[in-house]
């Protein structure tokens, strides 16, 4: 057996208080034009970075619905070429959670990270 693409993925809740500044909980918040009302109702937002050094990709995904909690959603994924039972598919899924939680901590705003503890 080969394995050709390793992954995790990461879906996180976060609770956010209808009219609440995004800023305040979120690193990278959704931005309205300064000419429109300043409240958010809804959104989503995905963007896909590579990481190089790793041979992997993340996307990262962030949405609110004005009635539930707003998602982080974090995807990471490397394709490769490994037997089935290398030790390197499990070292592989480190690296890959290594990078999922930089991002998980870096898209929280301290507060945010403070309630978790």
């Amino acid at each position: 057996m080969i394995v050709s693409r390793v992954a995790v993925r990461y879906v996180n809740a976060i609770v956010i208080p209808v009219g609440a500044d995004y800023d305040e909980y979120l690193t990278s918040a959704p931005k309205v034009p300064k000419s429109a009302p300043q409240i958010v109702t809804s959104f989503l937002q995905r963007v896909v970075v590579p990481f190089e050094e790793e041979n992997a990709n993340a996307i990262i995904t962030q949405t609110s619905e004005i009635t539930s909690p707003a998602v982080l959603d974090i995807d990471i994924f490397s394709d490769c070429s490994l037997a089935g039972d290398s030790e390197d598919v499990w070292s592989r899924l480190d690296r890959l959670r290594n990078i999922a939680d930089r991002i998980f901590f870096s898209s929280l705003t301290e507060r945010v990270i403070a309630s978790y503890l």
